[in-house]
Parts: structure tokens; C-alpha cells; sequence
């Protein structure tokens, strides 16, 4: 009789050959793993299989690979979500100095601009205007105070 016999809790392939197999078993209040080669001449073996057949294995592997894939595919979309929901803010103050004291080099200011630029050109006001020239403007502002001009000129 083998060490897990009548205290299987589970039991699955533990490697892509499928010629071993881990066994969970219950010691007390604990689990402890217990690695067997996949061997019909082994007398721990064939305990296993009287106890949890090859196909309870296989089904038993099936599933937690699943389970495995899906939590490796939720700890992706996490991350990725994660990158691409994060949005920066700054304070009314901070953006009304990056306003005034617009800077080329500096790469929030320059994160400001196109993000007002993307924001004008979504309003009804640019999507109902037929003014190519004035939105050819807007595009080409080089300052949050030129943008904020040349959106003014456009005509509702």
C-alpha cells in the first residue's frame, strides 16, 4: 500500500511527457506532494491507478493547465491594462504654469499640447467645421497659447 493511498486529494501529470505524475495527498493538516514515474510494474503506481485512474489523471492535468493558462492570461491583461489605463494628471496650477510657460524640450509640456490638440479636434465645434486651412492651424500649433488662438478663429 503506498504513503498517499486512501488520501489522495489530487493527482495530474507533472510534466509534457506525461510520464510522471504528482500526487497530493493528505498528511494530517497538511498536503504533501509526492512525485511518482508513470511505470505499471510499480507497485506505488498501480496503487495510484486502483485509487485515481489515468483518465481521472488526465482529466486532473487537463483542468489545471487550464486554470494555470487562465491565470497567466489574466496576469497579462492586468499588466497591459494596467500601462494603458494609467493617465497622467497634474493640478489645475500646474497646467495653467505649463500654459504660460511653455517649454519645447520638455516632455510633459509637449504630452499637453497634443492632448489638447486631440481633445479640440473632438469637439462638434472642429467636427462641424469645413475650414481646412483654420484646422490645418490647430495641427501645426507649436504652443497651448497659438492652439487656443487659432482655435478661437474658427467659426461655430
Amino acid at each position: 500500500m503506498a504513503i498517499f493511498s486512501g488520501k489522495i486529494i489530487e493527482a495530474y501529470f507533472a510534466n509534457s511527457e506525461n510520464n510522471t505524475v504528482e500526487v497530493i495527498y493528505r498528511e494530517g493538516d497538511k498536503a504533501i506532494n509526492h512525485y511518482l514515474a508513470v511505470d505499471f510494474n510499480n507497485q506505488d503506481f498501480k496503487d495510484l491507478i486502483a485509487e485515481y485512474d489515468t483518465d481521472k489523471i488526465a482529466e486532473a492535468t487537463i483542468a489545471r493547465n487550464r486554470k494555470y493558462a487562465q491565470q497567466l492570461s489574466d496576469m497579462v491583461d492586468a499588466g497591459i491594462k494596467a500601462k494603458t489605463d494609467v493617465k497622467q494628471r497634474i493640478s489645475v496650477e500646474d497646467f495653467v504654469k505649463k500654459i504660460l510657460e511653455f517649454d519645447h524640450n520638455n516632455e510633459e509640456c509637449k504630452e499637453i499640447l497634443f492632448t489638447m490638440k486631440v481633445q479640440m479636434f473632438e469637439t462638434k465645434k472642429l467636427k462641424n467645421s469645413a475650414d481646412k486651412e483654420q484646422k490645418s492651424k490647430l495641427r501645426s500649433a507649436k504652443t497651448p497659447m497659438d492652439l487656443l488662438i487659432e482655435y478661437k478663429k474658427i467659426n461655430d
